[in-house]
């Protein structure tokens, strides 16, 4: 594999994964998560192969960049940590707690 900036790649495919939701309110996967700390984690936790099919993933997303193909062929594992880190994040429990207090008072 040539030698690529997979957490710029990274950053991208998961902001085309996770993007920003303007009607809720709620952040991309980059505004949540600090991207350099989910790659070194992503890299560090998840088994060789894994890792290796979603550098390959990542790859491929750079020269087609459509996002349904590759949403469907994540290992489950990493996409549990996609969700897992999006969703504990600081930025996102603040804006599930505006919404749901903002649902809860109409």
């Amino acid at each position: 594999m040539k030698q690529r900036n997979y957490e710029l790649l990274t950053k991208l495919f998961m902001d085309k994964l996770i993007p920003k939701d303007k009607k809720r309110s709620m952040p991309s996967f980059s505004q949540a998560v600090n991207i350099k700390n989910f790659y070194m984690k992503t890299k560090k936790n998840l088994p060789k192969k894994i890792f290796y099919d979603y550098l390959k993933i990542l790859d491929s997303f750079e020269k087609v960049k459509r996002i349904d193909h590759f949403s469907n062929n994540l290992p489950n594992l990493l996409g549990n940590n996609i969700l897992i880190e999006y969703y504990c994040s600081k930025k996102v429990i603040k804006c599930l707690k505006f919404i749901s207090e903002k649902t809860n008072t109409n």
